[in-house]
């Protein structure tokens, strides 16, 4: 208040004295002249006694000031669906925007709906993420009543209500005006169903009746009667204000998807610096890693000393129950699962816990962790078991006490140009890699789960011993701890250490390299390596069979693997064709995608974005094509539609000629090594990088030169393109825009290929751009002056070079002669028109 020069009396900065409001306090008997949202809870008035009839709890948003008890409009109401109903409370809400329904109600009547992420807002800028929505469609009716309704509503996880008791032959004494109401009594209730607004016709009043001395008023709504408003027989200190605002917005969750498809962009070119949080979370494992019979054991990281976690075990009872619900209808799943949990105890994954560990683990530091299982549609009959870590208790989950740690990971597109550097391939995987490390006696009590044989049986509780799948700090411990295995070997075996440190991704690993002894010779070291922290490296690929019958990875998988007619492994998300050693594209499409491109209805906006967003390209191997369908989805954006607005008139013409090229993508052929061909070398190799801009995106690609025979060979790196920003800039300051894209490019493309360069060059058509660089002065405006002194910080000014004007970039980079798999004007950006058939 000091701070902000507020008023004590009417929280208003008029900075005079005395203020001339003579308004007094006014809670309870306080008569002093103080606003009464800063009266004290507990002076004057002394403590609060708990009430008979109302409950004392807090829901949502509260204030601390009100004088009197409060009635809300609760009332009994029947549920049915599906041949099913259910008895309730209701609580109808005006200031709700949407209907909502625990989700424990709809698992109880057996419905189901679409999923939709739901976005809760209240008072005080209060908000909450319902990610696993359902939109449901059932019947309503009151509980006395015959009539019924349909409803629409959204399911939640818990509306988290007070409780509330209503007596009415107490009420008809202190209120005579509500005898021959047909009113029930009910003691403690606490709503499951919140009715809005958009079911008004439900909520609205057909009669009332009140009296001129009470505020207390008896409603008839379609639903029933009941009694709402204040009464004045009882004093509380707490207040209820139940406003829900649903923002139609999976808005949020679809940007946050967004944003992380455009991240691909991002990756390799800036790295954050360390905060607290990621300084902490290392020295947790410095701390607690040790090694214990032929493994790494760590801590968990704990956002903070000493979490005091709620009780957690009543929600993990419901998804163990919807779970089972789910098996039943699946024998082919509930055996898998029941296979995998009988695995896992016996490597020693889990074990059932014991007496001891119920009865002394402090009750803080307990969490029970609901157990899902997942599938990968590209690999049938393969089940995965996971640990919800999301799933909240009070508001709290597991995931909200953890750390995520520092990004230890080498970048996806760092690790691609690597693989592609040798002509020697190879890739493999760890086996199950984050249920190799185990995690600390004290720890583990937060990792417990709830399974059963059968439904009769009580409820058995399991312990995890290792990391869990699902737990936001998984992925840096096992990164971290990878690491710091091969770092305690890099001595006896340097190779091996690097290309787990530098080669690896998760537990992914690629490599490349000249001969198929050197491949061979790595390959087991890395093996060997793994194996002292209990990892285990398999399931290798290679363009070399002799590579593959030297390490005894000649599986009927392999043998599969080279035939030229189905060769296609998946290396990072990349379709490799092992055969011929060349990277594609794979146009087979999810389902809904494939509907999307090959229906002839309209697509909405949120079908457009789906459809960009299924074409994974980290390289930028197809980024002329792709930047036109980024900038496709900016012209949909400007337009201001829904998401579930069809997109029409110039839009849509420009989507069907996109979308129905998407279908060819798969020809797409791009040589896996840059000196495939025989006589190549590596000698006097040169990146060259082109930077361009138009006024509706800019963009970059970066070229290897080198030598074949004698002869100029240009093969593809990388590229990257933006649209431009939604508030217009300039060609000049776009082209600024491209020029620092390409430094960054060309930065991290030097600081990741380990072959020799010895020219590195970038090429602008903008004068404007190359003048700003090779200025004197270096005064600029901080858009431009912030840019240009990253471009200089990363390259030499002697490094940029001007394309003659009238002259295609691409056109440019032929005279440097083009090799049988290169052509220039296939990969180049060519301006601001839509993709035309001719190109």
């Amino acid at each position: 208040m000091k701070l902000k020069g507020l008023c004590r009396i009417c929280l208003i900065p008029h900075r005079s004295w005395p203020c001339r409001s003579k308004k007094e306090c006014g809670v309870g008997d306080c008569r002093m002249r103080h606003h009464h949202l800063l009266h004290s809870r507990t002076t004057e008035l002394g403590t609060p006694t708990p009430s008979t009839s109302f409950s004392n709890s807090v829901a949502h948003q509260h204030h601390h000031s009100t004088t009197t008890s409060t009635l809300l409009r609760y009332l009994p109401v029947t549920l049915f669906a599906n041949g099913k109903r259910v008895d309730v409370y209701a609580f109808l809400d005006d200031g709700s925007s949407s209907t909502m329904m625990e989700a424990e109600v709809a698992r109880s009547l057996g419905v189901e709906g679409p999923r939709e992420p739901l976005y809760l807002c209240w008072t005080g800028d209060m908000t909450r993420m319902e990610k696993e929505s359902q939109r449901l469609e059932i019947t309503i009716t009151g509980r006395n009543e015959k009539k019924q309704f349909p409803l629409k509503a959204r399911t939640v996880g818990h509306l988290k209500l007070p409780s509330q008791t209503v007596n009415y032959e107490e009420l008809c004494v202190d209120h005579p005006y509500l005898k021959k109401i047909p009113l029930s009594s009910y003691s403690q209730v606490i709503p499951s169903l919140i009715i809005g607004v958009d079911n008004a016709k439900l909520i609205s009043s057909l009669k009332s009746r009140d009296s001129g001395n009470s505020e207390l008023i008896a409603a008839k709504t379609r639903l029933g009667w009941c009694v709402y408003g204040r009464h004045t027989t009882d004093t509380r200190l707490v207040e209820y204000m139940n406003t829900h605002v649903e923002h139609n917005e999976q808005v949020s969750e679809l940007q946050d998807q967004f944003r992380q498809f455009l991240a691909i962009e991002e990756a390799n070119m800036k790295r954050s610096p360390q905060s607290e949080e990621d300084k902490r979370a290392l020295k947790i494992l410095r701390e607690t890693t040790r090694r214990v019979g032929g493994r790494l054991e760590s801590g968990l990281l704990w956002r903070y000393d000493e979490p005091c976690l709620p009780n957690s075990y009543p929600m993990a009872i419901r998804r163990m129950e919807a779970l089972e619900r789910k098996l039943s209808k699946n024998p082919f799943l509930d055996t898998k699962v029941r296979q995998q949990i009988a695995e896992y105890l016996e490597k020693g994954y889990a074990h059932r816990i014991t007496s001891e560990e119920l009865e002394f683990t402090e009750p803080g530091r307990v969490w029970y962790l609901p157990l899902g299982v997942v599938s990968n549609p590209r690999k049938p009959g393969k089940v995965r078991l996971i640990w919800d870590a999301a799933a909240r208790v009070e508001g709290v989950s597991f995931n909200d006490a953890m750390l995520k740690g520092p990004d230890m990971l080498t970048a996806l597109p760092t690790i691609l140009i690597r693989f592609r550097q040798k002509r020697v391939a190879f890739s493999g995987d760890i086996r199950e890699m984050f249920h190799q490390f185990l995690i600390r006696q004290r720890d583990k009590q937060t990792q417990r789960f709830i399974f059963r044989e059968r439904q009769d049986e009580p409820p058995q509780i399991f312990v995890m011993d290792v990391a869990t799948l699902g737990a936001a700090c998984s992925p840096y411990i096992a990164q971290y701890l990878t690491n710091r295995n091969a770092e305690e070997y890099a001595e006896q075996f340097p190779r091996a250490a690097r290309a787990i440190t530098d080669n690896h991704y998760v537990d992914d690993y690629l490599d490349s390299l000249d001969t198929v002894e050197e491949a061979v010779s790595l390959i087991k070291e890395v093996k060997y390596v793994h194996s002292m922290a209990g990892l285990e490296i398999r399931n290798f690929v290679s363009n070399s069979t002799e590579v593959l019958d030297n390490i005894g990875e000649r599986s009927k998988v392999q043998e599969k693997s080279m035939n030229p007619e189905v060769s296609i492994e998946r290396v990072l998300g990349m379709v490799w064709r092992p055969s011929e050693d060349v990277f594609s594209f794979d146009n087979s499409l999810k389902e809904d995608v494939r509907k999307i491109v090959e229906s002839q209805k309209v697509p909405t906006k949120r079908q457009v974005l789906r459809t960009i967003m299924s074409l994974f390209d980290p390289l930028g191997l197809v980024a002329h094509y792709s930047v036109h369908g980024k900038i496709l989805m900016q012209r949909i954006w400007r337009t201001g539609s829904d998401w579930d607005e069809p997109i029409s008139g110039e839009i849509l013409a420009d989507w069907r000629k996109w979308s129905g090229l998407l279908a060819n993508i798969n020809e797409v052929r791009v040589p896996r090594c840059y000196f495939s061909d025989t006589g190549a070398t590596t000698k006097g190799s040169q990146i060259h990088v082109f930077v361009d801009a138009s006024e509706n995106a800019y963009a970059c690609v970066a070229y290897l030169r080198s030598w074949s025979n004698g002869v100029p060979r240009c093969t593809l790196i990388e590229a990257k393109t933006k649209v431009a920003p939604l508030k217009p800039l300039s060609i000049p300051r776009l082209e600024l825009q491209a020029a620092l894209i390409g430094s960054r490019i060309l930065e991290n493309i030097s600081k990741a290929l380990t072959i020799p360069i010895a020219a590195r060059f970038l090429w602008s058509d903008s004068s404007t751009v190359l003048a700003w660089l090779r200025s004197e002065t270096r005064r600029y405006h901080q858009f431009v002056g912030f840019r240009v002194g990253e471009i200089l910080s990363i390259t030499d000014i002697d490094e940029w070079r001007k394309v003659p004007s009238k002259v295609n970039i691409a056109d440019q980079a032929t005279k440097w002669g083009d090799g049988p798999s290169f052509d220039p004007k296939a990969w180049w950006y060519t301006g601001p028109s839509f993709l035309r058939e001719s190109d």
